[in-house]
């Protein structure tokens, strides 16, 4: 029974104050995801670029825990890395496709594969 539905007259034992608070719940913007991403971010001294929490915000809609949790995962999938690993090899691929068209087009592709699976 929904607390909009249930009366006090229908459930005695219920008190007003015990039938609940209906209250809408939306997933948080993109923004709102960033920040909080940014937050955990600053909370863990991690210096994380901004497109990388873009990408994570933008991936991740519904689930708050799974995109904080999402965040510090990414090393796992290289390895345990640290987050430092990671941005080693972050500036080392950007150094690359600075350096190589066709890095730059490989990344592209990657990329697009990434958006469109």
């Amino acid at each position: 029974m929904s607390p909009t539905s249930a009366t006090s007259h229908e459930c005695p034992s219920l008190q007003p104050a015990e039938m609940g608070i209906l209250a809408e719940l939306r997933c948080p913007d993109v923004e709102m995801r960033i920040a909080i991403l940014e937050m955990k971010a600053a909370a863990e001294q991690a210096d994380i670029p901004r497109d990388v929490l873009e990408f994570l915000a933008t991936r991740i809609e519904s689930n708050i825990r799974v995109l904080e949790g999402a965040l510090f995962k990414i090393g796992a999938y290289f390895g345990g890395r640290d987050h430092s690993t990671i941005l080693y090899g972050y500036n080392k691929v950007a150094e690359l496709v600075a350096e190589d068209q066709e890095v730059l087009w490989l990344m592209n592709d990657v990329k697009t594969a990434l958006r469109d699976p």
